[in-house]
């Protein structure tokens, strides 16, 4: 067992805190004041009692990890004696430097891990002045119920922290990515990539916005739920593909003003709350069917 402190719970970082809970570690939620402190543990609470109402975590298991969570308003004090630190703050360079030096102080041995998605490790490991114990762990939103963590060693991380976390993250049931520390890292270049592609089609080309969720939903979505880009090239033939990039790489690889994306139209966000709830109905089936898999 491990004792882990994730600082910053809101969302995401109560859910990461459950997530340690249940594969039976002693988790506290760091927040700034006692009402966000409640929050928190109430957050986590309801991802694990999610879970056991949807047969992804046996009743007992889940109502085990419930008491094995507490939270802290006392940063200094939660993160001492502690074996990893969790960092899930804004997204603000200077709110993390400043938890991870903190963390750093307090838990002289403790491995700093930080949920960030677009700063760079390096930085944050000389901010936290201990390069050589920080690392990144970026978790896919809903943490809970995404399989992927995209774990980015800095350049001074060493090696045997990364083991550690990575062999802990397997434990939980995560799969996770060893990412190069480079801007987006992996999965967020993806993203943008197609993001930026999307916005030209959007501005330059007249495309409907609507078609172009449709497009990812109901074709290349669903075919990379199951197999990669790579796989796909695999499988529809190397040189077909190529063909195909000689033609497009070109065009696609224009730059595109990142204001485009602040003109498009898009749907309010709570015309989508129900559209949300059906995409975590589904994340539920799939991570239940990851599961069985890999039961046997």
């Amino acid at each position: 067992m491990k004792k882990v402190a994730v600082v910053g719970a809101g969302l995401m970082g109560a859910q990461i805190g459950a997530e340690y809970a249940l594969a039976g570690h002693e988790v506290v939620l760091v927040t700034r004041s006692q009402p966000s402190a409640d929050a928190a543990l109430g957050r986590a609470h309801a991802a694990i009692r999610g879970l056991i109402s949807h047969g992804l975590v046996p009743v007992a298991k889940g109502e085990a990890a419930l008491p094995r969570m507490r939270v802290s308003t006392d940063l200094r004090a939660a993160c001492e004696g502690r074996d990893v630190i969790v960092e899930s703050v804004a997204e603000d360079l200077g709110a993390k430097a400043d938890v991870l030096d903190t963390a750093a102080r307090a838990a002289p041995d403790a491995i700093l891990c930080s949920n960030t998605s677009s700063i760079p490790i390096a930085t944050l490991g000389e901010a936290a002045r201990a390069p050589e114990r920080t690392l990144g762990t970026h978790y896919a939103n809903p943490a809970i119920l995404m399989p992927a963590v995209e774990v980015i060693p800095g350049p001074r991380t060493e090696r045997r922290h990364v083991e550690m976390i990575v062999g802990l993250l397997r434990d939980m049931g995560k799969e996770p990515i060893i990412a190069p520390d480079i801007p987006g890292f992996l999965w967020n270049r993806l993203q943008f990539a197609l993001l930026r592609e999307a916005a030209r089609l959007v501005t330059e080309h007249g495309v409907d916005p609507a078609a172009v969720d449709l497009a990812v939903k109901r074709a290349i979505g669903r075919r990379w739920s199951l197999i990669g880009p790579f796989e796909t090239m695999a499988l529809g033939g190397r040189e077909t593909f190529v063909k195909i990039a000689r033609l497009l790489f070109a065009e696609l690889g224009r730059d595109v003003d990142p204001e485009a994306l602040a003109r498009i139209d898009l749907p309010p966000a709570e015309a989508l709350r129900s559209l949300a709830s059906e995409r975590d109905a589904e994340l539920m089936r799939w991570r239940k069917r990851d599961l069985e898999e890999r039961s046997g």
